[in-house]
Formats: structure tokens, sequence, C-alpha cells
């Protein structure tokens, strides 16, 4: 909870959505630095919800336009501001040039959330793929989805086909250079479906230095909230990020999103077993 807590300092002082405080003071004079360089027309833009109690919320945010070119999004996120096990992501996904997320909320109490892109100019071959599966109820469904061949991963998510707020992500985060990987929570006792999404384009990776870096795997104690985040080495900005969780159907994302040299996830552990959680995230210059 205390470490949810810094983070939320942090989310405060960077998008002065509140007055600050010691908290958020200390929390952003330890961010890392901006990176020196990063790709062209960069940029990690975010907006502001209400999180009404006891609904699923739907957000998002729309990449600038930069010199008069529209910017695309390469992966996004969101802050959820409470740390209740009862708040959590339901999807987090790309359509065209914006990010769109739905956040869950049964904790008893109004919240707010704030959902993030990183956008960048278009590169070579961009694209957006999705593929939907089943989600049969009463189970998690797992699925992952690879890049076109000459292709590698840029970012990715997944959207429920359920408003239900007790569905939600357990996972979603790249596997590798090339495959994005989703597990989605479907407790209640009505199928759905979960669509998974791969954004994707061609880099020449050895002169962007492209690399995935996996933060160490975090215990999580059963009925309890924890952070783990990655960090990218050397001024290499993120691309794209998630939050990689193990345990069962009440083991769920609470947060995830970037900020430019790191990438942070809140998983929410709501069972009587521990878990544990990793951030993982893509980085370049």
């Amino acid at each position: 909870m205390r470490r949810h807590a810094r983070i939320l300092g942090l989310v405060l002082a960077l998008a002065g959505m509140g007055a600050a405080s010691a908290t958020a003071a200390d929390a952003a004079s330890s961010a890392p630095a901006v990176p020196a360089t990063t790709p062209p027309g960069y940029s990690v833009v975010s907006a502001n919800f209400p999180l009404p109690n006891g609904f699923q919320t739907s957000g998002s945010v729309t990449c600038p336009v930069e010199k008069g070119v529209q910017t695309v999004p390469f992966s996004g996120g969101a802050f959820v501001g409470t740390a209740s096990l009862d708040a959590s992501i339901s999807s987090s996904f790309p359509f065209s040039d914006s990010w769109a997320v739905d956040v869950n909320n049964t904790s008893g109490a109004a919240s707010q959330f704030t959902v993030y892109a990183v956008c960048a100019k278009k590169p070579k071959a961009y694209v957006q793929q999705h593929a939907t599966t089943p989600a049969p109820a009463d189970s998690q469904t797992e699925l992952g989805a690879i890049c076109p061949k000459g292709h590698v991963l840029l970012g990715g998510g997944a959207r429920s086909g359920s408003s239900n707020p007790l569905v939600s992500l357990s996972s979603s985060y790249p596997g590798s250079t090339t495959t994005w990987f989703v597990r989605l929570n479907n407790p209640t006792s009505t199928s759905t479906d979960v669509t998974i999404y791969r954004v994707c384009g061609k880099l020449n990776v050895s002169k962007t230095f492209y690399q995935i870096v996996a933060a160490p795997s975090t215990d999580n104690p059963a009925g309890q909230l924890t952070m783990t985040e990655a960090m990218c080495p050397g001024g290499e900005s993120v691309l794209g990020g998630g939050l990689r969780s193990s345990g069962g159907l009440g083991v769920s994302v609470s947060s995830t999103f970037p900020f430019t040299n790191f990438w942070v996830g809140d998983e929410g552990n709501a069972t009587t077993n521990d878990a544990s959680a990793q951030a993982v995230v893509l980085c370049a210059l």
C-alpha cells in the first residue's frame, strides 16, 4: 500500500491532478530523468476521468498532432487512484490514433483514473492488429498474438467483451519482442469474449537499441496490492509495456501505465493464496 501511495504522489505531481504534498514532492524528486533521446514525435499523453462506485467506466486519450503530423499510439494503460482490491482494469487497447481503457470499481467509494498513451510518429509498416476468442464463464482465458514477419512489437493490450465490473485483466504484457500475451478473469456465470491487440512496426533494431526488459518477479501476498516497475536502461525511452501476473481469478491488474523511461504496474491479490507480479517494458532510443 505504501508503494502505491508513492506512485500516486508521483502521478499527482507530474499530471497536476492535485495539490503538492510531502509524499508527492518526495516521489517526484526520486523519479528518473527524462531520456535524452526519443523517437520522432514522441510523447506520453494522459487524460483524467472520474471513477464512480459500482460501475465499469470508460476513458480514452488521443495522440497529439506534432508539426502537422498526427502521431499514433504505440501503447497505453491507466493509473487507478484507489488502493482497493475491488478496483481493476477490464480493458486497455488502441484504436486509430487513441488509447482506451475500461476500469472497474466496486470498492464502495468513488475515485478517479488516468488514461495514458505512448505516442510517436508512425513508423514504417505500422499496424494495429486484433483477434477475438471466447472467454468462458468462471475461468481465466489466456492467449497470445504475434506480429507479422519482419515486424517488432511496439505495444499491445486487450478488450473485454463484458461490462460486468467483476471481469478484469489478470495480465497484459509483451512476452517477447514480437508477441503480446493476455489473461482475462471471468468469475461470472456468463460467457463473454476477449480481444487481444498487438501494435507492430518495422524498426532498425540495431540503430534504435530496441530491447525488452523484465523486472524481477515480485511476491504479492494474499489480500495485498503490490507494485512492480521495469526501467529502460541507458537513456532509452518506453515504447510499450505491461504487467505479468500469476494467480487465480482474484488476481487482477489494478494499474498499468508508462512514464518516459519506465513502466509501472499494480497487481491486486484478492485471493487467499500468494501471487507474483512482474512489469515488462519495451525500450528504444
